[in-house]
């Protein structure tokens, strides 16, 4: 069942965007994921920003209107970012495992994790400092919809929120500080 899976893939480091070595809790063991993916993916959504501007362009006086009119639409909104921050949130993490379970694994001998370990924990904190500012800046977008009654902000926060919960997804903070510690002693 996805909503009570737990990962089993601890990224420990990303060597480019088409490479990373991850720690199998499971099985304990070392996983290096390499994708040959091209850079075309990333296009379709950066055409996803002026679709959503002309979107926002079109039906911003009717929302306005909506939020203006009835106060509780506001709360159903909150209540839709966090429930649908949480499924998305579910489901990148169900395909992170499922991904590196079946596609392209090579088993890494032990001798190689304290190569990784000091760049991993240098690309952490970077991580950690992102995700930061994504949620901050999320929940200031948050709070403007609340008081201009505009949706785009919404939408903008709600990608904000989807991109911090899709980084902590991958990035595991908590999981990866703690393996880190194994070596701190």
């Amino acid at each position: 069942m996805r909503f009570s899976h737990k990962t089993q893939y601890i990224q420990i480091y990303r060597e480019s965007d088409y490479c990373a070595i991850y720690y199998d809790q499971i099985n304990e063991n070392f996983v290096e994921y390499r994708t040959s993916q091209n850079s075309g993916a990333y296009y379709k959504y950066i055409l996803l920003i002026p679709i959503v501007l002309f979107i926002n362009r079109i039906t911003d006086n009717y929302f306005q209107t909506i939020l203006a009119t009835y106060g509780s639409v506001k709360n159903i909104c909150l209540i839709l970012a966090v429930v649908l921050t949480y499924v998305v949130s579910v489901e990148i993490g169900y395909y992170i495992d499922r991904t590196i379970k079946v596609k392209g694994r090579i088993r890494l001998s032990l001798n190689v994790e304290e190569k990784y370990v000091e760049k991993g924990k240098m690309q952490l904190k970077q991580q950690e400092v992102i995700a930061f500012f994504m949620l901050v800046f999320a929940l200031v977008l948050m709070g403007l919809f609340y008081i201009f009654n505009k949706f785009i902000l919404w939408v903008l926060a709600e990608i904000l929120l989807v991109c911090f919960v899709g980084t902590i997804q991958s990035v595991h903070p908590i999981s990866r500080k703690h393996y880190y510690s194994q070596f701190n002693k």
